[in-house]
């Protein structure tokens, strides 16, 4: 149970760091490190993000400059994501596990080369 926690930690460190949710991070290490399956591991992730998500921002807006975060287009990123966030959550349910990995592993290889090539 400790190491929820730690992947907690680690993700929130780093996502915050980069912008990312920190999904990236917290699905891999609880299926490599606690060896949960991969839906349960999305699950998870996805049911943690918020808080993350809200620490992040209130740092952002709170203690960064004003321009750091506009509010609009946060509001409209929001409504997509949550049409978004159903649509995909629906589909990887009704994925085998094996093809749900092999998703994952090509959705973060293609975001690490496109930050590789193209800083």
């Amino acid at each position: 149970m400790w190491r929820f926690p730690v992947i907690g930690l680690a993700a929130g460190l780093i996502g915050s760091l980069v912008g990312a949710g920190g999904g990236f991070l917290m699905v891999p290490l609880q299926v490599l490190w606690t060896r949960l399956p991969q839906l349960a591991a999305q699950g998870n992730s996805l049911a943690a993000i918020p808080s993350l998500a809200l620490a992040g921002a209130l740092v952002y807006v709170l203690g960064g400059s004003v321009a750091t975060v506009d509010v609009r287009f946060a509001v409209l990123l929001s409504a997509g994501a949550i049409g978004g966030g159903v649509a995909g959550a629906r589909w990887a349910s009704r994925m085998p596990e094996r093809t749900l990995k092999r998703v994952a592993a090509v959705v973060f290889l293609a975001g690490a080369l496109k930050l590789m090539i193209a800083p």
